[in-house]
């Protein structure tokens, strides 16, 4: 049980919606409505809510907490600060709204802007949006080949290298 929690808040939609009541109060002087959890795959946790008119939504850790150092790949933190350096960059990016503190007992994650729909990674390839890759063949070599492929946002990697890793939003 995550520190705060009482024994009579086990549901996990509770405990969510009690740790953005606290985020909401703090960014918006608002509370979340429309709470719901949304597919995050086996490492992750999505939920979409909106507050004070906003789209939102909350990525965090299975159960709030984070893999040790060296068990997973970008820390949520990391992913936060290339998501809000992307955005600020004029990536189309979702805004980060803000990380998740101590005090909202949710562990580690953020909320960030919610564009309705869901990503899809094969469905821009599928439907024209990337160009045909039917001319890229096969590397005859144990390891693929590296050769650049086309991609729809090409400013994205003109984005200069962040110099604060560390830095948040």
């Amino acid at each position: 049980m995550m520190r705060g929690m009482s024994d009579t808040q086990t549901n996990p939609q509770d405990m969510i919606e009690a740790g953005l009541t606290q985020f909401c109060q703090r960014h918006f002087a608002a509370q979340p409505e429309a709470l719901k959890r949304l597919t995050g795959g086996a490492n992750m946790e999505i939920w979409a809510f909106d507050c004070a008119g906003q789209n939102l939504i909350l990525r965090r850790h299975p159960g709030g907490i984070a893999p040790e150092d060296g068990q997973a790949g970008l820390s949520l933190n990391h992913e936060a600060t290339i998501v809000h350096h992307a955005f600020e960059g004029g990536v189309r990016a979702p805004q980060v709204i803000g990380r998740l503190q101590e005090e909202d007992n949710l562990g580690t994650g953020f909320v960030m802007a919610r564009a309705d729909g869901e990503a899809l990674p094969n469905w821009p390839l599928l439907n024209g949006m990337i160009p045909s890759l039917a001319h890229v063949r096969p590397c005859p070599r144990p390891r693929p080949c590296l050769r650049p492929l086309p991609h729809p946002c090409p400013h994205t990697y003109a984005q200069p290298p962040c110099t604060s890793p560390t830095s948040r939003p």
